[in-house]
């Protein structure tokens, strides 16, 4: 058997036997992460894994959030019938501070959860739809039930744990 791996001659005395299996395909090797209790990484199924994907159509408005007293209750409730077939709202900044202009900024961000984006102009601050559908490209915030960092397992076959992770932050970006 071993005349079929390759081994042909042994060097130094062969009285000691080993008894082993011998593997010819990289799935044989297969590399199990140990944690700090011990025990042996597995991967969870999908059933396991907690969703925080949320479509961005069923985001509601958070009312919780602080209204700035440099909105009127007409302005937020034009903001809260934005939709993505709406035009932007503009509100107009005259004779407000940067904090009451950044108040505002806050407020959106806050209010509507990436739904509405808001952008300063030379007319005022533009609030427009930032849905699904939406062409203009807008950061996307974290959920706020989401811890700050995340921790995962990589499961890959074939390929360099750097090639995967490269991957990974490609399509973070």
């Amino acid at each position: 058997m071993e005349v079929d791996y390759g081994i042909t001659q042994y060097l130094g005395d062969r009285s000691i036997s080993v008894p082993c299996v011998m593997k010819e395909l990289y799935s044989d090797f297969i590399v199990q992460e140990i944690l700090e209790d011990e025990t042996v990484l597995r991967l969870a199924t999908a059933s396991e894994v907690r969703s925080y994907v949320k479509e961005e159509e069923e985001k509601g408005v958070d009312e919780a959030v602080d209204v700035p007293s440099s909105l009127s209750a007409e302005q937020v409730t034009a903001l809260d019938a934005l939709d993505k077939n709406s035009k932007p709202y503009l509100i107009p900044v005259e004779g407000l501070s940067k904090d009451d202009r950044k108040a505002i900024h806050d407020f959106v961000r806050m209010r509507y959860q990436g739904k509405l984006g808001s952008e300063t102009s030379e007319k005022g601050i533009e609030i427009s739809y930032c849905g699904v559908n939406s062409r203009t490209r807008k950061r996307k915030r974290w959920a706020k039930d989401c811890p700050n960092h995340c921790y995962f397992t990589l499961a890959k076959e074939n390929k360099d744990t750097s090639y995967a992770l490269g991957l990974i932050a490609k399509f973070l970006k």
